[in-house]
């Protein structure tokens, strides 16, 4: 019986087309949040999430870095064609280094939305726990906080250590206290503005 032949390694031009091809397919689902991004309130803020607020956005890091990797794979893929081997690895290095470095810019911002939908849970919770602070059973303000448990460790430390004979909102409040000034007034501003509102009504 005859061997079957080992298929060949794809070349540094398939490569950099499947890439591309890829990207390409990411860059289509830009039309899904195309018309989410305008005159968004609150509510719907934390309904859709900070990372679909952020991809709604024209001007979003995220697109505009998939926009440059589709750019640096098109002129890679021009500059191929007619190159020796060495002289292809030469181009595929400088791909492969311009594409780290946006990767890594796609992460920071990862990480920044994931700190932004955090911080969005939080004084949603915090809200909630507050509004309901007078007619809310301990299982129920437990309730409302397990729900955002996921994303939150303080939610997760005032789920596992809080005091059952009071209610959890100033319990809550005195954590976000602890943290980072700039994202405690940031809670504390639109907590005032949530209970200004409530007292209009």
């Amino acid at each position: 019986a005859t061997a079957k032949a080992q298929p060949q390694p794809a070349s540094a031009l398939e490569q950099v087309a499947k890439l591309r091809e890829a990207l390409q397919s990411i860059q289509k689902v830009r039309g899904l949040f195309a018309n989410s991004g305008a005159h968004h309130v609150d509510s719907e803020k934390f309904a859709d999430g900070a990372l679909s607020m952020e991809l709604s956005k024209k001007d979003s890091e995220v697109w505009s870095s998939i926009e440059d990797m589709l750019s640096s794979t098109a002129q890679a893929s021009s500059q191929l064609k007619g190159k020796s081997k060495d002289e292809q690895k030469k181009v595929m290095a400088s791909l492969e280094k311009e594409l780290d470095s946006k990767a890594g810019q796609l992460n920071n911002m990862t990480q920044q939305v994931s700190q932004k939908q955090r911080e969005q849970d939080e004084e949603y919770l915090l809200g909630l726990l507050m509004m309901h602070r007078q007619d809310w059973s301990m299982d129920e303000q437990l309730n409302a906080t397990k729900t955002f448990m996921k994303g939150s460790p303080l939610a997760q430390e005032l789920y596992a250590h809080h005091d059952a004979t009071k209610p959890l909102a100033p319990q809550f409040a005195a954590m976000l206290d602890k943290v980072p000034k700039s994202h405690s007034d940031k809670v504390a501003a639109r907590l005032f503005i949530q209970l200004a509102s409530a007292l209009r009504a």
